[in-house]
């Protein structure tokens, strides 16, 4: 078992952020930079890849004016992706931060992962879906989903939830107010909603880093509430609850050396 880690400043960081006046340039505070956008190209070039091999054939046609409008907020540092423009995007949209890239390929991933549900769950979410996710950074992987939700499902009508630290959930909701997000709403680890059952359940290296006790909380009351879920696992072997899903490759694959970081399925 491996210690939780400290996440006080990250969560004083994003209390500030969230504040008028910081807000505009929250991306280039060091103590959020550190959490989520560390200024290297890599983790973006391995993204970019990433969606060549498996979405190429998509990529023209996302909605990447969206993307872009998501990915500015904060003012992040951006990173000019030229392969993105060989596979048919538009030159204006090809600067990006890694992260927002990673959101995507993300986004993808579980759209095909939902496509395994068959006919009838497909025909369901296609006009309604919820989403919980915990541990939810600053609201970027909910904007980028609900954006590529509604690309390949038009009529859907969205419902998701974010569940986070305290500060941290302060900066979501001024992130998703920003863009004027509809049906979604962000809870603390104390105040989420109990009894709530879910199309999908999501977490990128969260569940993974929370204390033992905290995850099977949220293995009990959450995802075992959930039809589908696809979370991003990290910090500590996955949960024995979760050992009959399916366990593969992180999306995108940031960490292939560490055989603790990995994506589990259901």
């Amino acid at each position: 078992m491996t210690d939780e880690p400290d996440y006080s400043s990250y969560a004083d960081a994003c209390q500030r952020a969230s504040l008028m006046g910081n807000f505009e340039f929250f991306r280039q505070d060091p103590d959020i930079i550190k959490h989520l956008d560390p200024t290297i190209e890599q983790p973006g070039i391995i993204a970019c890849r990433y969606l060549l091999l498996h979405h190429d054939s998509v990529l023209a046609q996302l909605p990447w004016n969206i993307y872009q409008k998501i990915d500015r907020l904060g003012n992040p540092e951006l990173i000019d992706f030229p392969s993105l423009r060989d596979a048919g995007v538009a030159k204006k949209w090809c600067k990006m931060s890694h992260t927002v890239l990673r959101y995507i390929c993300v986004s993808l991933a579980i759209i095909d992962h939902l496509q395994e549900g068959g006919h009838n769950f497909i025909k369901r979410i296609s006009d309604h879906i919820s989403i919980v996710e915990v541990g939810g950074a600053y609201g970027g992987q909910c904007a980028v989903l609900l954006a590529t939700l509604t690309h390949f499902y038009p009529h859907q009508t969205q419902e998701y939830s974010i569940i986070d630290l305290p500060g941290v959930v302060e900066l979501q909701r001024a992130f998703v107010n920003t863009l004027g997000l509809v049906g979604v709403t962000c809870h603390t680890n104390e105040d989420y909603p109990m009894g709530r059952k879910y199309h999908l359940f999501i977490s990128s290296y969260c569940m993974g880093d929370v204390s033992e006790e905290v995850r099977d909380k949220y293995t009990q009351e959450i995802v075992m509430e959930s039809e589908k879920g696809f979370i991003t696992w990290s910090g500590c072997t996955v949960s024995d609850a979760l050992r009959r899903c399916t366990i593969a490759d992180e999306v995108p694959l940031l960490n292939p050396t560490d055989k603790a970081v990995c994506t589990v399925k259901f």
